[in-house]
Formats: structure tokens, sequence, C-alpha cells
């Protein structure tokens, strides 16, 4: 950069500098909380997710996560591990949980009333609909 001045006398000076910018912030994540989810098959369940990063110098950029939305999640608890990285070198991580979650069965017995499932997903495979005194659900 070159910057010059002039003093009442008239007298005039140049001087060059050199600037340097260096990017040394990581970039922001945006991740969802933890996240609970019924499971829709024996397995477990799809789950989407939306994760995003921004820089900024470099703007909007998608961040890595392992494992990526939309895949399948075994029963019990996932740690999601979520980065994004900027051309300068930063790098920003963060995580969350999934967590997947039986459907849970309620057997009322002897009051005759059929027992119902109560789901928050999807339904089971080979789970009986009704039940009621002396009939059980298989396992």
């Amino acid at each position: 950069m070159t910057c010059s001045a002039v003093d009442a006398a008239g007298l005039a000076a140049n001087g060059d500098f050199t600037v340097n910018v260096n990017d040394t912030r990581a970039p922001a994540l945006t991740l969802p909380g933890d996240l609970s989810v019924q499971a829709t098959t024996a397995e477990g369940a799809e789950v989407a997710y939306q994760a995003s990063a921004s820089d900024s110098v470099d703007g909007a950029m998608g961040p890595t996560c392992a494992p990526p939305s939309g895949q399948l999640f075994r029963v019990g608890t996932t740690k999601v591990r979520c980065s994004a990285t900027d051309r300068a070198g930063n790098t920003a991580t963060g995580s969350f949980r999934v967590v997947i979650k039986l459907v849970e069965l309620r057997i009322n017995q002897g009051s005759g009333t059929p027992a119902r499932e109560v789901m928050r997903g999807g339904p089971v495979p080979g789970a009986a609909p009704e039940a009621g005194p002396g009939r059980t659900l298989p396992s």
C-alpha cells in the first residue's frame, strides 16, 4: 500500500507498506440438537437431519457428517460427528446424538380390554395388533 502526505510548507512524502490479512477464524457449524426417533423396522430407522456451516471469508459451505443424513441408524444411541474446513485450513467440529427407540407394547391384563400398541413411529414387523387375557404377544 502507498501513502502520501503534504505538510503546510508543501513538502511531500511517500511511503509504502504491506498489509497481510490472515483468516484465523473457523467456520460456524449449525447442527441439530439431540434427536430421538422411533424405530420403523427391527433394525432401526432412516434419519434425515439438517447441518450447515458458514465462514466469514468463504461464505456458506456444507459440513461433512458421519453417519450422513438419510442413513439407517440402528436401535440405540449413535453420535454424529460433523466438521467444516475453510480454504485457510481452519476447522470447526461438533456433534449430536441420534437415539433410536423401539416401540413400547402395553398389555392390559385381566380387564378384558385389548392391548394397544403405543407408537411414535411406524409398525414393528411381527407385532400382534391386539392381545387380551390369556393371549401372548410374540417377542
